[in-house]
């Protein structure tokens, strides 16, 4: 999957109820892949698709933008996999705005006091219908894209 993608500045030592609270902690965001490795056959159930993603032991991440400088609604993201877009999703659909799923994972594990540190990485989920490609066609380049974000290239082999 192709996701907007928090890394942390700075350790939350605090609930934060709104975008601007957020932000002071966010050093950059950023269009990130994520991989599973593994392998649900015919994946058919909403939980087949958390077991592959709770699987994500691979992840990749662009360019970064600071916080100020993109406005996360309404962002078009795609994945184009041998000349054809096979994903594309509103960044609207998470929550209504990425923003809200940061808050709300962060605020989660500070409640349960483990609380987010500088460097790690929020990935804020699916923006579409999870797609699927057969083991023998997986290998190629794939091109995440969402603009403001630079596209990220991930080749698989």
């Amino acid at each position: 999957e192709n996701e907007v993608t928090f890394k942390i500045g700075k350790n939350i030592d605090k609930i934060c109820n709104t975008e601007d609270e957020m932000k002071s902690y966010i050093e950059s965001i950023h269009l990130g892949f994520d991989m599973s490795e593994v392998v649900v056959e015919s994946p058919s159930t909403a939980y087949d698709f958390i077991i592959a993603g709770a699987g994500s032991k691979y992840f990749m991440i662009g360019d970064g933008l600071s916080p100020d400088q993109v406005k996360l609604t309404d962002i078009m993201i795609s994945i184009e996999f041998k000349d054809q877009i096979v994903y594309e999703g509103s960044s609207n659909n998470v929550l209504g705005n990425p923003w809200n799923v940061m808050m709300a994972v962060s605020n989660d594990l500070y409640k349960r006091g483990i609380p987010l540190k500088k460097g790690d990485l929020i990935f804020t989920g699916k923006t579409a219908s999870a797609f699927s490609v057969d083991l023998e066609e997986a290998t190629g380049i794939y091109k995440g894209e969402g603009n403001p974000f630079s596209p990220i290239i991930c080749t698989t082999q």
